[in-house]
Order: C-alpha cells, then sequence, then structure tokens
C-alpha cells in the first residue's frame, strides 16, 4: 500500500480501517532493518549494553528516564525506537534489576498506596515515586498503566470523581 499511495495516510488508512494518523506514525516508527515478533537474547543482550552506556548506569540500575531512545535503537541496529523503549521500560529493565511477578496483593497496596496520597486528582499522582521500592513495579509508565487497568473494572470509572473512585476501589 506505501508503494502504491505513498504518504496517502488517508488512502492507506481507509484500506487498513485505521486512521490516518494511526498509520503515519506506524510508518515513521517502522524502518526495513527493524525485526518484528520475538526479541533475541543477543538484541535484549545488547539493549541493556546500549542503554547502560548511554545513561553511564550499571547492570542492575533501574532506568526509566533520560534515555534517548532514538539513540538506543540507532545503537542496537535491529530494532526501532519504540520497540526499544517498550522493551527496556516493561521488562528488561525490571527482569535486569532481580523483578519479581505483579501479585493480586500488589494490586491491593496499588488501591491503597494511592488512598493514602490523598490526590484530589489522578494527575496530582507523582508515579515515579509511587514505584519506588516494588520490586514487582517495571516503570513508573507501566505502574500507571496498572492503574488504568483496575479503575476500568468499573463500569462507569470516566463518569465518577477520583476520591469516590478510590473510595469503590478500597
Amino acid at each position: 500500500l506505501r508503494i502504491k499511495h505513498g504518504n496517502d495516510w488517508a488512502t492507506i488508512g481507509a484500506a487498513l480501517g485505521r486512521s490516518a494518523s494511526s498509520v503515519k506514525d506506524r510508518c515513521r516508527l517502522m524502518k526495513d532493518t527493524c525485526n518484528t515478533g520475538k526479541w533475541t537474547e543477543e538484541e535484549e543482550k545488547r539493549l541493556a549494553e546500549v542503554v547502560h552506556e548511554l545513561t553511564s548506569t550499571e547492570p542492575g540500575d533501574i532506568v526509566t528516564q533520560g534515555v534517548s531512545w532514538a539513540a538506543v535503537a540507532e545503537r542496537v541496529g535491529t530494532r526501532s525506537e519504540k520497540q526499544c523503549r517498550s522493551k527496556w521500560l516493561n521488562y528488561l529493565n525490571w527482569k535486569q534489576s532481580g523483578g519479581t511477578e505483579w501479585t493480586k496483593e500488589d494490586e491491593i497496596n496499588l488501591i491503597l498506596r494511592i488512598a493514602e496520597l490523598d490526590v484530589a486528582d489522578e494527575n496530582d499522582i507523582n508515579w515515579d515515586l509511587l514505584a519506588e521500592g516494588w520490586s514487582s513495579v517495571r516503570s513508573p509508565q507501566w505502574l500507571r498503566s496498572k492503574w488504568w487497568t483496575i479503575k476500568r473494572q468499573i463500569a462507569n470509572h470516566k463518569d465518577v470523581s477520583f476520591p469516590v473512585l478510590i473510595k469503590g476501589l478500597k
């Protein structure tokens, strides 16, 4: 489709049943040299080496910010910046620092910790701070996505104020 329609994202999107911006973003992040699917051990090793090298950190150090994913992807060579960022933040960083699996108890603790923050709005939550000291949390971003999963279990979560939502989950 790209060869046939060039950068006509609306036409390509219509053919794929996706929005023009979605297709444009996907094409921007894809490179002919990028692998897809399961990462090899060599790719994971290279990703870890590059991240630690570029951030001047040691294996086992938790690195969730201050990373140029474009530079990482360029040096990894076989994956896009989006793939590198996702693999690092959602798995490798956590694995390297001795992470444990997320449990139902962790889910309950997350709700209780958020309730203890006594914030009026979830946008006031400092996810970096909240993620500290938890071996099952892969990154602040990952923890926030866990929160979104939990709150979506409440049928009308979009219509309920944050304090009411927390009260209902507790």
